[in-house]
């Protein structure tokens, strides 16, 4: 059986590999895209879970604590009734913003933070340079100045204006570009405002406890643990699973047409072939299993090819960007199905017809 799929691949080269490219297409692009939007959300959840702290606290208006950023609107004085509660250690106010990624790719988070507080809390150390002393200054961490060839005294923009690096942070955990809450402030517009805060356990196993305490004192508040921030990440940006199910549709769609268009052609050219072959014996089942395995063999070469360029060219993207690629295996399994299975269902119409071909007609015909 495959040694006749086989040689049908070989006497019909092209149409064969435009099926096999449709398909790999389609699979790429779902991987692609699935990558990068799990690589990147997962890459800012494991850095935030770097950061010391158990418990982030911000307004219950914001919304989903997330990717896109969180307004300033969160006054720093609860940093004082925040500290007062029984078992938090430190507390610590961050303004968060997210603008356009260096040279337009991907998106670069910013943090305002209290030096002192936050080192405190979160365990920063500064590993060149020195710490953050005036509103013009700004540290990044070493995959930042890596990436983008940043080093220490170099300029970088925040909301279009200048900040100078003055140094380099460790470990990294957070936004990779941090200045004073104090800069930030301004440069938004909102004096003695913050994004949220973070807050580190006298024992960290206590934090449920804590977090109930917090919530109970202020319930205008909202409080989440580091430990959940890859799920909340998630749902912050909705639109991206509809996307991405758009897209598995679409590609669905064109490999199951590409399929369709292929398989009813070789059917049509190979009426000789498959009169002649029922006539000797063969039942519609056999014919119309060649057929499916026929497609079979597209939308596995095709799933495969597909696999591998996706893989190559997110490798690609992380070593010339900043951005994270990471494909998770449900994925690959959901874009393996679309690939075989939009080949099998856009082969059961030629299949079908294949297999009712009456040999008489058939054999009268030319190859």
């Amino acid at each position: 059986m495959w040694e006749f799929v086989l040689a049908n691949f070989r006497s019909r080269p092209v149409r064969a590999l435009l099926s096999i490219g449709s398909v790999a297409l389609g699979v790429t692009l779902v991987l692609l895209f699935a990558g990068l939007a799990d690589g990147e959300i997962r890459e800012r959840a494991e850095r935030d879970r770097q950061i010391g702290a158990e418990v982030i606290v911000y307004p219950s208006q914001a919304g989903a604590f997330g990717m896109l950023g969180l307004p300033l609107s969160l006054s720093v004085a609860y940093a004082t009734s925040l500290g007062e509660i029984e078992g938090v250690k430190y507390v610590t106010p961050v303004g968060y913003l997210v603008q356009e990624g260096v040279e337009g790719t991907g998106f670069r988070a910013i943090e305002g933070i209290d030096p002192d507080s936050y080192a405190r809390t979160s365990g920063l150390r500064i590993i060149a340079g020195r710490p953050l002393m005036s509103e013009d200054d700004a540290l990044i961490d070493p995959s930042h100045a890596h990436a983008h060839g940043i080093t220490v005294g170099d300029r970088i923009d925040v909301l279009s204006r200048p900040f100078r690096v003055v140094g380099i942070f460790a470990p990294e955990m957070g936004a990779r570009v941090k200045i004073g809450l104090t800069a930030l402030q301004k440069l938004r517009g909102a004096p003695e405002r913050c994004s949220f805060f973070l807050i580190k356990c006298v024992r960290p196993e206590a934090a449920p406890v804590v977090a109930e305490r917090v919530s109970r004192r202020f319930p205008e508040l909202r409080v989440v643990f580091t430990q959940d921030l890859p799920r909340l990440y998630r749902r912050s940006v909705p639109a991206l699973d509809v996307f991405l199910r758009v897209l598995l549709g679409v590609a669905s769609l064109v490999g199951t047409l590409s399929v369709f268009v292929a398989m009813y052609a070789a059917v049509s050219e190979r009426t000789h072939e498959i009169g002649l072959l029922k006539s000797l014996g063969a039942p519609r089942r056999w014919i119309m299993r060649s057929v499916l395995q026929e497609a079979f063999g597209l939308g596995l070469v095709g799933t495969l090819l597909g696999v591998c360029v996706s893989w190559g060219a997110g490798v690609l993207i992380m070593r010339t960007t900043s951005l994270s690629f990471h494909v998770e295996g449900r994925w690959i399994l959901i874009a393996a199905l679309m690939g075989v299975g939009s080949c099998l269902l856009g082969s059961l119409y030629p299949a079908f017809r294949a297999a009712r071909l009456d040999p008489v007609v058939a054999l009268a015909k030319t190859t």
